[in-house]
């Protein structure tokens, strides 16, 4: 329904070809490739979706205001009570009503009868409240004020002051709830309110007074002119550590070295498994280790399946190709055999030369390890490696 929306409006435009040189049949063909063939595997099955969009998807939004832009002037246009204000987000509305309960109650059935896809329900305003999208709007005889709104499992939870995140991090929320404050409260008072809730989740949360003072200030804006230097810069970005970050920042900021920090374990990298579980060979650009029957172990990194890396392995030490492997030659020399099909990997990246870096800290770190780093890894970091 909404790939004929979209064909009619462009066999419309005029201008199209200003913009494009792709007629509109290859458009839409191109549409429906990408609306139609909705792939996505679970549980090792392979399934399609039919209907609706993928979620994640850049089109779903813009194919969701494209239909409902129809879908309400279809609407409104048919109504017989309209209302006095309508104002919609994505499939969000916001109405103002005036012809009485029962009429309204028509309406929505009206809406509800234009397309089979779409069920509206309706939320009414309670005590002269009612909350849309993140604000509360207030009904003051004839005026609309707004306010923050919070569900009621709202909790005052935020980034801990004394969590292992860098100050900027930590200043960044309290910035961003005050702003949120200042932009939503159409008056004095809702705002006078508003903070006293958001300096009391602040401090709940350990941040000190003075942070609390300086966030709530409002912040200067800085010219996007001011703000560029011309000047040619180089980027890291490094792991976050407390202390020692920031020096390293302060020292590239001498040599117009720009830096920013990351957080490697993180509670999306523990819960959100997105991605279809392979074979544990079946992986690509991981470190890995191999057991001997003797308890040493060989570890490696390829950038291909392991099951290949693995096979090459077999196929040295099966013709006895002592130069060419490390594992030949612990094989041969000492008669011993590998486990096979005990190999496991420890750890995956697909950055090249960080790959590198990790095969050679894990064998730095392993017991009489029978392979050699292909980089080196200086003593002094061994006590950073070991925790």
């Amino acid at each position: 329904e909404t790939l004929k929306i979209i064909e009619s409006c462009l066999n419309e435009d005029q201008k199209l070809n200003e913009r494009t040189k792709l007629p509109v049949p290859v458009i839409m063909e191109l549409l429906e490739l990408c609306t139609q063939c909705n792939y996505f595997e679970l549980e090792g099955k392979i399934y399609r979706q039919y209907e609706g969009m993928a979620m994640g998807s850049p089109l779903s939004p813009i194919f969701a205001n494209i239909f409902m832009e129809e879908f309400e002037q279809k609407a409104l246009a048919l109504a017989q009570f309209k209302p006095k204000i309508w104002w919609r987000y994505v499939d969000d509305t916001f109405v103002v009503f005036p012809h009485g309960d029962t009429k309204l109650n028509e309406f929505l059935d009206h809406i509800n009868s234009i397309s089979p896809s779409i069920r509206l329900t309706m939320e009414v305003e309670v005590q002269n409240k009612l909350p849309f999208l993140d604000v509360c709007v207030l009904r003051d005889r004839d005026v609309l004020k707004t306010t923050v709104f919070q569900k009621k499992t709202h909790t005052g939870k935020y980034l801990n002051y004394h969590s292992n995140h860098q100050k900027s991090a930590k200043e960044g929320v309290a910035y961003s709830l005050f702003d949120r404050a200042k932009s939503l409260c159409s008056d004095k008072d809702g705002l006078k309110e508003e903070f006293k809730k958001v300096e009391s989740d602040l401090r709940s949360n350990g941040y000190p007074q003075s942070v609390i003072n300086k966030c709530k200030r409002t912040r200067k804006i800085i010219p996007e002119s001011v703000n560029q230097k011309s000047d040619k810069f180089a980027f890291m970005s490094i792991p976050y550590v407390p202390g020692l970050s920031e020096k390293i920042r302060r020292v590239g900021r001498k040599y117009n070295i720009r830096t920013a920090f990351k957080t490697h374990n993180t509670l999306r990298q523990s819960l959100v498994k997105t991605k279809p579980k392979n074979g544990t060979q079946d992986s690509k650009n991981c470190v890995y280790s191999i057991k001997c029957s003797c308890d040493r172990e060989y570890i490696g990194e390829t950038k291909r399946p392991l099951n290949v890396r693995i096979k090459e392995h077999k196929e040295n030490t099966r013709k006895g190709l002592t130069e060419k492997s490390k594992i030949a030659h612990h094989c041969w020399s000492e008669d011993h055999h590998m486990n096979w099909d005990e190999a496991k990997i420890i750890h995956r990246e697909p950055h090249f030369f960080k790959r590198k870096l990790i095969e050679a800290s894990y064998i730095k770190l392993a017991n009489q390890p029978i392979s050699q780093p292909s980089v080196e890894i200086r003593p002094l970091w061994l006590p950073i490696l070991k925790n």
